[in-house]
């Protein structure tokens, strides 16, 4: 008899263990899941695609934007319709609790210090690449793509550094850049400057046209804080920009925290919000 009762106890015991597992199982799987909806949802919405490999990072963009934060508003509607039973998804930052359709760049790339932005929050008036630590020299290469939209090169393009505005040999403490423009017919120009003073303005100015209308691109390298400052008028462009990094232990992040609590398990994770 009393080994039929500790028998049963046993049981008991291992049941209510692979319970428990089981619960902090599902605990788990509900907070990573919502985690990874909110982390790949901001990014596009955002309509930047971030992408690694490697010491290989990528921003694939599209300039000008419009509609952005209405979109991160209804981000919020969906996540609350979709985890709405026990599962508290919130974004906070340094001044406390934000909305959704408060999310605002910069991405900042950690843990260089380097910011990914734009002119004008998410309108994409134009594209920046801060540096406000001056940590540059953490980017070992870089490669920037311009495709623009509905326009072609008016004229032939002057690939040299002459064409560059207030451009001055690099000698030393060099930013590497592989500039690659390219027009609505595929036409391609690859710039032949690739060393610049980064505490130095340099400028390249690119006009395009069509049959009705004119614009412009200029790409400006430097001067510190600032990278890369790629603006426009009159044509929207499709950018891609490359970093090859020194190590690849790195992450890209928003200037927010994410939250999110499991209140059936008492579990939660709380961290910053990333993209890469």
């Amino acid at each position: 008899m009393l080994f039929s009762i500790l028998l049963s106890l046993a049981v008991l015991n291992a049941q209510a263990s692979r319970s428990a597992e089981l619960a902090d199982y599902s605990s788990f799987v509900r907070i990573a899941s919502a985690w990874g909806d909110v982390s790949d949802d901001v990014s596009t919405l955002a309509g930047l695609n971030v992408s690694r490999n490697s010491e290989n990072l990528s921003f694939t963009d599209r300039l000008p934007a419009s509609g952005i934060p209405a979109r991160f508003a209804g981000l919020a509607a969906l996540l609350s319709a979709h985890y709405a039973i026990g599962l508290d998804v919130a974004l906070s930052n340094a001044s406390g609790a934000q909305s959704f359709s408060g999310i605002a760049p910069p991405f900042e790339l950690w843990p260089y210090g380097i910011n990914y932005s734009y002119g004008n929050a998410w309108a994409k008036d134009a594209l920046l690449i801060e540096s406000p630590s001056n940590n540059y020299s953490a980017l070992s290469s870089a490669t920037l793509v311009v495709n623009a939209s509905g326009l072609w090169f008016a004229g032939n393009m002057d690939r040299s550094c002459s064409s560059w505005t207030d451009y001055s040999a690099c000698l030393s403490n060099c930013f590497n850049l592989t500039l690659v423009l390219v027009d609505a017919n595929g036409s391609v120009n690859r710039s032949t400057c690739t060393t610049f003073i980064p505490t130095a303005k340099n400028t390249l100015h690119v006009a395009l046209a069509n049959y009705s209308s004119s614009g412009w691109v200029e790409v400006s390298v430097g001067a510190l804080p600032t990278l890369l400052n790629i603006s426009f008028v009159n044509v929207s462009v499709a950018t891609q920009v490359n970093f090859t990094l020194p190590s690849r232990a790195f992450r890209v992040y928003l200037p927010l925290n994410l939250s999110v609590a499991d209140n059936y398990f008492n579990a939660s994770k709380k961290e910053r919000l990333r993209a890469a």
